[in-house]
């Protein structure tokens, strides 16, 4: 009895080693201006004006991807800290859902789940009010059947009239949000976009340039 008791806690100790391990390592690593997924099987182009904060392999958000040189709006102009700065959050997990169905189970009011409650924390424009959709398409993405969906949501908030001020003003403007849902196998790949809606346009640009333009995304291997 002893004895099996030992090897018990040398394969316990061995498997909390293991998963220690794991959680210390990156989800993957980003060389030559590309990110290669250590675990999901796909790589995309990271363009020159974002730089990629990787998470841990524990982790289904990969990796979050910053504008380096944003554009402040003109409400922001003598407080420019206030601006929302452009960001991805690349999500990867495995689902029986289609693309647009993931998509729409992240709208739908009553769809629950672990990996939603997950998506909505780190998704932030899903939580936001009064959206308002402007597009949402289907297309084809490194091979696979992808959707888009894009929406916007207004804002009005109280801000001190410069960086140094003491002063409030109140100033209006939307943020725009955009995911990408994009599934190889049973892998399913977000890119989840959010910004000042003022400047949608000129940073879809530079996202679609590492999303869906040819060559920006492609899978290693099949989805799981």
């Amino acid at each position: 009895m002893k004895r099996w008791m030992m090897w018990g806690l040398v394969l316990l100790v061995a498997a909390s080693a293991s998963y220690a391990a794991r959680k210390k390592e990156s989800a993957g690593a980003v060389k030559n201006k590309v990110y290669q997924d250590a675990e999901y099987g796909f790589q995309f182009k990271v363009h020159e004006n974002w730089s990629a904060k990787i998470n841990k392999a524990d982790l289904n958000s990969r990796v979050v991807l910053i504008q380096k040189n944003w554009a402040v709006p003109p409400q922001y102009a003598a407080a420019r800290d206030y601006t929302y700065v452009p960001h991805v959050v690349v999500f990867a997990d495995t689902t029986s859902l289609s693309a647009g169905a993931f998509i729409d189970s992240l709208l739908s009011p009553t769809y629950k789940s672990k990996a939603k409650k997950e998506i909505i924390r780190e998704f932030e424009f899903l939580d936001l009010p009064d959206r308002v959709v402007k597009n949402r398409r289907v297309m084809t993405v490194a091979g696979q059947t992808a959707v888009m969906w894009h929406a916007e949501s207004k804002y009005v908030k109280e801000i001190s009239e410069t960086a140094s001020s003491d002063v409030g003003i109140r100033v209006s403007g939307a943020y725009s949000g955009m995911t990408l849902s994009v599934k190889s196998g049973n892998t399913i790949l977000l890119f989840h976009l959010m910004c000042e809606s003022t400047f949608f346009n000129e940073v879809m640009t530079e996202v679609r340039s590492m999303t869906t333009d040819d060559q920006a995304l492609t899978w290693v291997k099949a989805g799981n």
